[in-house]
């Protein structure tokens, strides 16, 4: 009897205390997912600007081999477009793959599979997240190499673009076409011609198609 007496006086939870504790769960989920959710984007904008880095070094390199110049431009039509980022089999960005250890520096952590476009030639099949800077790595521009005329620690040489034809400065100006793609917090990580990279924040970050004088705020 003791025992069907205590069998009666267990019950399980009634349906008011299992909505507060259903409750209180997504509460903590509320409050926890976010967090998550920035700390893991905090970790893939510090791989970022681990990769610009790399990059940076290995532009650096490359400058000391070829007479203080910077990888170039190089000019072809790619889907009715002509100022794609490759031609004849090497692209600018793949100038620098005797410099780096992988070619996963080249890959944001953050961006989706989708290139703006691809590598192409035998040496790499690969997408990139990063653009170089229109002005300082065309043929016959006066901003090309590591002893222009320029304050190298406030010009950037390169960052994640929308589209990697583009380039983008930091001035005061009224043009603001062409901006860079902002993943990382409002903001996004810049490699400068001095090879230190850090981010930016996005309204610090404006583009300008004429000169490359044009500086940080």
């Amino acid at each position: 009897m003791c025992y069907l007496r205590d069998l009666r006086q267990r019950r399980g939870f009634t349906l008011i205390e299992l909505l507060v504790v259903i409750a209180i769960i997504a509460i903590l989920a509320a409050i926890l997912f976010p967090v998550f959710a920035r700390a893991r984007e905090n970790a893939r904008k510090t791989n970022c600007l681990s990769n610009l880095k790399q990059l940076g070094t290995a532009c650096l390199a490359y400058a000391q081999d070829y007479d203080e110049c910077f990888p170039r431009y190089f000019r072809i039509e790619i889907a009715g477009y002509n100022d794609g980022i490759s031609s004849g089999g090497i692209s600018t960005l793949s100038a620098l793959l005797p410099y780096v250890k992988n070619t996963g520096v080249f890959s944001c952590p953050s961006v989706k599979p989708t290139p703006t476009y691809a590598f192409s030639g035998t040496s790499v099949t690969q997408t990139t997240s990063y653009g170089f800077n229109w002005h300082v790595i065309l043929q016959d521009w006066r901003y090309n190499t590591l002893t222009a005329d320029v304050d190298h620690a406030r010009v950037c040489l390169m960052t994640e673009f929308r589209n990697t034809y583009h380039t983008v400065y930091f001035p005061r100006i009224k043009d603001a076409n062409n901006l860079g793609s902002f993943k990382h917090a409002d903001g996004q990580n810049v490699l400068f011609m001095d090879g230190h990279a850090k981010w930016e924040a996005k309204n610090s970050m404006l583009s300008d198609y004429d000169d490359c004088g044009y500086r940080t705020k």
